[in-house]
């Protein structure tokens, strides 16, 4: 009971996610083709038919919100960090939930061939917004086996878990800034798109060469 309480928000969410899904059940044809994946010039990369469009993302975000309700059962280190556990894991899904359920109505409108969803194409700008978002709540995360930069050198010490969540948080602020500049600048080369996209992904994954070399301090080794 006090999961639902605590999640309660997030299961909101993902009701309504659900309504919306059934709506667009109804007045998507079955032939009809949903946007499955973009593409780092923006534009549609591949489709999928009607019922995966449907179901999927709301099945990750139903599933997400499940599996976080349970995270005090399965993750080893959920005592260790109870009260921090309890104030950012629902702050999370509600973040995820509601981005989801964003994508996915973007998603669906242009299924149904909603003409500004067409001609303002979006999907980089929700998703840095989402980048940005994270990146807010990186350094709250405390040191767990399902979320955050999980490797085995964050996961060795609690002081390098802290040190590369902080530095995470701002690389997926820049990251997400910089997508958000791809989405908001229309005329861009293919070079262009594709150094912007590659300089974004690639500062997300700084981190675990950072949560390396913090190991490597902490050991006393040289490189």
């Amino acid at each position: 009971m006090n999961q639902i309480k605590r999640y309660k928000i997030p299961i909101i969410i993902v009701i309504v996610h659900l309504l919306i899904v059934i709506y667009f059940s109804t007045i998507l044809s079955p032939d009809v083709l949903v946007p499955r994946q973009w593409n780092f010039e923006g534009e549609v990369g591949s489709y999928s038919g009607k019922a995966f469009g449907m179901w999927f993302i709301w099945g990750i975000s139903a599933f997400l919100l499940l599996f976080f309700m349970f995270f005090p059962y399965i993750d080893p280190r959920y005592k260790l960090h109870k009260k921090r556990f309890d104030d950012i894991l629902p702050s999370l899904m509600k973040l995820m939930t509601s981005f989801m359920m964003l994508i996915h109505i973007y998603q669906l409108m242009w299924a149904a061939e909603v003409q500004i969803i067409r001609e303002y194409n979006s999907m980089m700008f929700i998703i840095g917004l989402l980048f940005i978002m994270l990146g807010n709540i990186l350094p709250k995360i405390p040191s767990n086996f399902f979320a955050g930069f999980r490797s085995p050198w964050t996961l060795s010490s609690e002081t390098i878990w802290k040190k590369t969540h902080r530095f995470g948080g701002y690389c997926f602020v820049i990251s997400g800034v910089l997508m958000i500049i791809r989405g908001i600048i229309i005329n861009v080369s293919t070079l262009g798109s594709l150094i912007i996209m590659f300089i974004a992904l690639g500062i997300c994954m700084v981190p675990y060469f950072y949560s390396y070399i913090l190991y490597l301090k902490n050991k006393g080794i040289s490189y």
